[in-house]
């Protein structure tokens, strides 16, 4: 078997897997950089924004990040389909810097049958959160926060949803916390996790792409979630493989969102999160806005981090769906502060045990971060 083939095959492997039978457009770009690869032909962003994402021939790299963050999820998701389905294939297939992928043989593997048995079947019943979430982080400074995270979880379980807000400026670690969490709930195998991200450059171009992308993850990690989401959300699983949203839909999507989310806190409590909800486009937030009644009957526990400046600057709508979701019980503010210089210290220790580090380091180290 030519080298040529043992690729091709491998990438029919990966497109055929949950990760991303619902990704078009990952799997487009994946398509994309391989056979031009093949060919000898080199890749660059401007083709790829206008082959795979359709942009116009006036496209500006430099304004417009949506092809880098395109390569960054097209890496997680192999990495995920690696570290799960394709933890035995026979070539590992990566996307290095400049968008040009390389492939390499996996030390043990072998070449699997080809046919239905090729693929393995959906994994069994059970807590299937995302490789990103179980990344170690060094998490000091937080114990509180994470207590009363806890707290909250402990509410949803117990059938009192609820939506929490993690509200802090660029750096703070928002993002980290929300991560720490996901992963402490992932680890106690009673729960369904999901993430999904806001991007600046989609705001206005892409409806519904965080709960799209949480509704991606649901479905390539968890056999139940897929199976809930075609039978009881036909629009979203039909706008998984789709681009575009005829304007009539709105509604029926938001009665199935619903529908969807009661049937599986059902079966499993959830646990969802909605990074920099600063950058989610209308749609996204009134069906949060439509859900937010809902979610206190549900074993939802809806997590969201945001930065205030970014919300007061673009008079983003979310500001006019909280304060009743607030004054309803339903939504709870937690504001994350700075560190300080005990958490520098604590930092350290933790992510050098065996240093010999100057006291001064620590002191010199707080001033210029200023607790970021």
């Amino acid at each position: 078997m030519t080298d040529e083939v043992l690729l091709q095959r491998q990438v029919a492997r990966i497109l055929q897997s949950r990760h991303f039978l619902r990704s078009p457009r990952l799997t487009q770009f994946l398509q994309f950089v391989i056979e031009a690869s093949l060919s000898g032909r080199s890749t660059n962003e401007y083709d790829i924004a206008q082959t795979v994402f359709g942009k116009a021939s006036d496209f500006d790299p430099q304004s417009d990040s949506i092809v880098r963050v395109g390569a960054q999820k097209l890496r997680e998701r192999l990495l995920a389909y690696y570290a799960q389905e394709g933890a035995h294939d026979p070539l590992t297939i990566e996307l290095a810097a400049g968008y040009n992928p390389v492939w390499h043989p996996q030390p043990g593997a072998r070449e699997r049958p080809e046919g239905p048995a090729a693929f393995p079947s959906a994994r069994p019943f059970g807590v299937r959160h995302p490789p990103e979430l179980e990344l170690d982080r060094e998490i000091v400074g937080r114990d509180e926060e994470l207590q009363r995270l806890g707290r909250h979880w402990e509410q949803a379980v117990a059938g009192h949803g609820k939506m929490t807000c993690l509200i802090a400026e660029p750096g703070i670690g928002k993002t980290a916390l929300a991560q720490e969490f996901l992963r402490s709930v992932g680890l106690q195998n009673t729960a369904l996790v999901g993430a999904g991200h806001c991007h600046l450059e989609l705001e206005q171009g892409e409806v519904y792409f965080p709960w799209k992308e949480i509704l991606e993850n649901l479905a390539a990690t968890q056999a139940v979630a897929e199976s809930l989401c075609r039978d009881l959300a036909p629009g979203w699983w039909h706008l998984l493989a789709k681009r575009t949203l005829e304007s009539n839909e709105g509604w029926v999507l938001r009665q199935e969102m619903r529908r969807l989310l009661q049937a599986l806190s059902e079966k499993t409590p959830v646990l969802l999160f909605m990074d920099d909800l600063h950058w989610a486009d209308l749609a996204s937030i009134d069906l949060l806005n439509y859900l937010g009644p809902v979610i206190p009957s549900l074993r939802v526990l809806f997590l969201t981090a945001y930065r205030p400046s970014d919300m007061r600057l673009r008079q983003h709508p979310f500001l006019a769906v909280e304060p009743e979701l607030r004054m309803h019980g339903i939504c709870e503010e937690l504001p994350l502060s700075e560190l300080n210089l005990q958490d520098t210290r604590h930092y350290l220790n933790q992510r050098f045990p065996l240093n010999g580090f100057s006291e001064a380091l620590a002191p010199w180290l707080y001033q210029r971060s200023g607790g970021n």
